[in-house]
């Protein structure tokens, strides 16, 4: 379970609130914890637009955008000048690191760049 509280120390904490996002924390329900770790590990942003993502499951492609993401977790979309600006590029190895505790060559990332290269 994910609290509110877990981030008052970091600016997530104000992003949520002042965004209404607090409801994403309540999500409850069944999860294939596999499938959610594949999906982030094979996760990067397309080039030249950080808010549109590829990403593979099982093989498969799936693209999606910020509003896609917004949409699923029934949440606003905000618009664009309202997300703080990254302070850098989005290190991918690190997110699967910490979300799945094992790097992304663990989730046959060699494999589906394969594929991507078919």
């Amino acid at each position: 379970t994910v609290r509110l509280d877990d981030f008052t120390d970091s600016p997530v904490h104000g992003w949520l609130v002042d965004r209404g996002w607090t409801l994403i924390l309540t999500a409850t329900g069944d999860a294939c914890l596999e499938l959610v770790q594949e999906f982030y590990a094979n996760l990067v942003s397309k080039p030249n637009d950080d808010f549109c993502f590829d990403t593979y499951i099982r093989g498969n492609l799936v693209q999606f955008d910020s509003t896609d993401v917004c949409r699923v977790l029934g949440i606003q979309d905000p618009p664009m000048q309202q997300y703080p600006p990254a302070p850098r590029r989005v290190n991918y190895d690190e997110v699967a690191q910490v979300l799945c505790g094992r790097p992304r060559a663990c989730y046959h990332w060699q494999n589906l760049q394969r594929l991507r290269n078919v």
